[in-house]
C-alpha cells in the first residue's frame, strides 16, 4: 500500500507536488500562527490594563505634585508676601485644576467602561467616588485661592497657610491611598503577564518542534522527487564555455524536460549574441588601437582600465605599465593644479575641456603640450568611470605662438602710422592749415572714428598676443576700490552724456585690493562701457562694491538688451559676439581680455542676464586683509553718482 501511493505521489507533476508541500507547511505555520495568537491576546489584554494604570499613576503623580507646587508657592508668599510670589502663587493655584481634571476625565472614560473587570480598581475615597471627592478638594483649595488673593497683610496669609498645610497634607495622603491600590493591581497584572510569557515560551517550543520535523519531512521529499532529476541538468548548466555545443538531456517530458529544451534554445541564442558582441569588442578595440588621439579610461578610484596606442605614444608609458594604475602618476602634468581643476570640474560638471594647452611630463622626462577633454559616464546604476581624450598639441602650440608672435609685431608696425594719421587728422580738424566746409568736416570725423576702432583692434590684438604668449606684466599695487571705481565712472561722463544715462555708485567704505590699476581700470571701463553702449537713452547703470567673505565683488548691472540664453556660454570666447547686438560697434575681443586679465588678479568673472530685461556682470577679486586692517574697516553706506543732467 506504502509503495503504490509513494509511485503516485513520485509521478505527479512538480506543481502538483509542490501544492501539497505547501498545503503541509501551510497548516503547520497556521498551527503555529493560532497558538501565538491565543497567547498574544490574552497577554495584550492584560498590557492594555496596566498601560492604564501606569498612566494613571503618572497623572495621578502630576496632581500631587501641582498640590505640592501649591502649597510650597502659598508658603513663600506668605514669607515674603512680595509681588512676584503672589504672581508665582496665581501660576501654581491654575495648574491645580488641570490636574484634577485630567485626572476625572480619564477615570470617566478608561475605569467606567471597566468597573466590571477584575483589573478595576476601587476608587473610593471616604466614602465619595474618585470624581467627586477630586471636586470636593478642589473647591476646598479654590477657597483657599480666594482667601489668600483677599489677604490684606503678611499676617493674615500666614493664618490661611496653617489651614492650608494641613488640609493639603489631607488630599495628599488619600490620593496616595488610591496611589496604592493602583499599584497593587499593577504589580498583580505584571505577574499574570510574566506567568503567561513562561507558558507561551514553552508552548512554542512544543508547537514549533513540530513544524521543524514537518518542514525536514517536505524537504526530504523535495529532494527526493525534484533536486534530484535536476543534478544533470544543473552540471550541463555550469559550462560557461558558449564554443562547445553542449546540450541538455530533453527526454524527461515534465516540467524538467521543458526546462531542458528551453535551456538549449537559451544556449543557441546566448551562442549568436556572443559572437556578435566578439565582433563588436574586436571592432571597438580596433578603432582604439587607430585613432588618432590617446583615449584613457578609468574607474571610480582613478584607476586607469584602457591605454590605447596613441595613449602610450605621448606619454611614453607601456599599456602594461598604465592598466590599474592611478591615473596621477601616469598623467604627469607639469603644473600640478592643473589636474585638480580637470577633477573638480568632472565632479561638478560631469566634463572638462581646458581651453588652454596642458604640458605634460613623459616617461623619459620629456615635457610635451596637449589638449584635451574629459568626461564622466556611467558604468551602472551606482558605478561610474571617466574618460580622458588626448592629443599632442606641441606643433600647434608652436605654431600659435609663431602666430602670437606676428599678431605682436604686426599690430606694433600698424601702432606708429595709425597714430600719426591719427595726430594729422586732429591738425586738419582743428583748422589750422584752413577752413573746413561741412561735408569735408564730416568725413574727416568719419576717418578719425575708423581709426580710432582701428587702434583700439590693435590694442586689444596686443593683449591678447600678450596674454597667449605670457607676457602681459601687471604691477600689482594697493588700491583703494572705491575711489579708483569712483574715478572710472568720472572719465566715463563723456561717453554716457550723449545718451542722457545715469551711473549710481554704492560701496561699502575701505575696501584695499592688490591689482595692476592699469588693467583693472581697462576691466571695470569695458564693462561700463558695454553697459552704456547696450542701454537706451535715459537709461539706468548701477555700480555697486560689496565684501563678500573676503572677496571684493564690482557688478554693473544695465537696463540694456540682454543676452540670449542659447548664446551665454560662448560670450567670454575670442571674437564671440552675441546674434542682438545689432549694429553696434565692438570686435567681440573686450570680455575674452578682461576674463584672462581678472584671472591673473586671482578672481573671476560671471554674469546673469535676461534677453529684453538687461544684464549684470560680477567682478571677483580678494580684498587686501592687511591694508584693510591699517586703513580702517568700518563698512558704511554710500551712494555717488553721475548723470549727463548734472555734467
Amino acid at each position: 500500500m506504502f509503495s503504490f501511493v509513494w509511485k503516485k505521489f513520485r509521478d505527479l507533476k512538480i506543481n502538483q507536488k509542490t501544492l501539497i508541500f505547501s498545503a503541509g507547511a501551510f497548516l503547520l505555520i497556521v498551527l503555529a500562527l493560532v497558538t501565538d495568537f491565543k497567547t498574544f491576546l490574552k497577554i495584550s489584554d492584560a498590557s492594555t490594563h496596566l498601560q492604564k494604570h501606569v498612566e494613571f499613576l503618572s497623572r495621578l503623580g502630576k496632581a500631587n505634585w501641582a498640590i505640592i507646587n501649591y502649597a510650597q508657592a502659598h508658603f513663600e508668599y506668605a514669607d515674603e508676601y512680595s509681588n512676584d510670589k503672589k504672581v508665582l502663587f496665581i501660576k501654581r493655584s491654575e495648574e491645580l485644576k488641570p490636574a484634577f481634571d485630567s485626572l476625572k476625565q480619564f477615570i470617566e472614560i478608561e475605569y467606567r467602561e471597566r468597573h466590571d473587570s477584575n483589573n478595576s480598581p476601587d476608587l473610593t475615597v471616604n466614602n465619595l467616588s474618585f470624581s467627586e471627592f477630586l471636586d470636593q478638594e478642589m473647591d476646598k483649595l479654590n477657597q483657599f485661592t480666594q482667601k489668600t488673593l483677599q489677604a490684606k497683610n503678611k499676617d493674615e496669609l500666614k493664618i490661611i497657610h496653617k489651614e492650608i498645610h494641613p488640609a493639603t497634607f489631607d488630599i495628599i495622603y488619600d490620593l496616595q491611598d488610591v496611589n496604592y491600590k493602583i499599584s497593587v493591581l499593577r504589580e498583580d497584572l505584571i505577574f499574570q503577564i510574566d506567568n503567561l510569557k513562561k507558558g507561551a515560551i514553552n508552548g512554542m517550543i512544543y508547537i514549533y518542534l513540530l513544524v521543524l520535523f514537518g518542514m525536514l519531512l517536505i524537504r526530504f521529499l523535495i529532494h527526493i522527487t525534484i533536486n534530484k532529476p535536476l543534478v544533470d541538468l544543473e552540471r550541463v548548466m555550469k559550462q560557461t564555455n558558449f564554443s562547445k555545443s553542449l546540450r541538455a538531456n530533453e527526454i524527461a517530458k515534465d516540467e524538467i524536460g521543458n526546462l531542458a529544451r528551453s535551456y538549449n534554445k537559451m544556449m543557441q541564442h546566448l551562442r549568436v549574441s556572443y559572437d556578435s558582441m566578439s565582433e563588436e569588442t574586436q571592432r571597438v578595440k580596433s578603432i582604439l588601437e587607430n585613432i588618432g588621439d590617446g583615449v584613457i579610461v578609468t574607474d571610480s578610484e582613478n584607476k586607469i582600465i584602457i591605454f590605447n596606442p596613441m595613449a602610450e605614444l605621448i606619454t611614453g608609458f607601456r599599456e602594461s605599465e598604465a592598466l590599474n594604475e592611478d591615473l596621477e602618476k601616469i598623467l604627469i602634468f607639469k603644473e600640478k593644479e592643473h589636474f585638480g581643476y580637470i577633477q573638480k570640474n568632472l565632479t561638478n560638471q560631469g566634463y572638462c575641456k581646458p581651453e588652454n594647452y596642458c604640458d605634460i611630463s613623459k616617461k623619459s622626462g620629456g615635457i610635451i603640450s596637449v589638449k584635451g577633454a574629459a568626461n564622466r559616464f556611467q558604468f551602472d546604476e551606482h558605478d561610474f568611470g571617466s574618460v580622458y581624450v588626448i592629443r599632442d598639441a606641441t606643433k600647434e602650440k608652436e605654431v600659435n605662438e609663431m602666430k602670437s608672435e606676428f599678431v605682436s609685431i604686426t599690430s606694433h608696425q600698424l601702432n606708429s602710422p595709425l597714430t600719426a594719421v591719427q595726430w594729422a587728422i586732429e591738425v586738419i580738424v582743428s583748422e589750422k592749415f584752413g577752413k573746413l566746409n561741412d561735408e569735408q568736416r564730416n568725413i574727416l570725423k568719419s576717418a578719425y572714428k575708423s581709426n580710432s576702432q582701428m587702434r583700439e583692434l590693435v590694442k586689444d590684438l596686443l593683449d591678447i598676443s600678450r596674454i597667449e604668449t605670457g607676457r602681459l606684466k601687471l604691477k600689482a599695487e594697493t588700491l583703494d576700490l572705491k575711489e579708483t571705481v569712483a574715478a572710472i565712472i568720472e572719465s566715463m561722463v563723456p561717453i554716457i552724456e550723449p545718451r542722457k544715462q545715469t551711473i549710481v555708485l554704492e560701496c561699502e567704505s575701505s575696501f584695499y585690493i592688490d591689482a595692476d590699476k592699469t588693467y583693472f581700470r581697462q576691466v571695470i571701463q569695458n564693462l561700463l562701457s558695454n553697459a552704456s553702449k547696450y542701454s537706451g537713452e535715459s537709461k539706468n547703470i548701477a555700480v555697486k562694491v560689496t565684501n563678500e567673505i573676503g572677496m571684493a565683488v564690482v557688478s554693473v548691472r544695465d537696463e540694456g538688451i540682454g543676452i540670449p540664453i542659447e548664446e551665454q556660454k560662448n560670450l567670454f570666447q575670442k571674437f564671440y559676439r552675441a546674434g542682438n547686438t545689432g549694429e553696434n560697434e565692438g570686435n567681440g575681443l573686450g570680455l575674452y581680455i578682461i576674463k584672462e586679465i581678472v584671472q591673473r588678479f586671482k578672481g573671476r568673472i560671471w554674469f546673469e542676464s535676461i534677453e529684453g530685461r538687461g544684464s549684470v556682470f560680477y567682478v571677483s577679486i580678494p580684498i587686501n586683509k592687511e591694508s584693510n586692517k591699517r586703513k580702517g574697516g568700518e563698512y558704511g553706506k554710500k551712494t555717488v553718482s553721475s548723470s549727463a543732467a548734472n555734467n
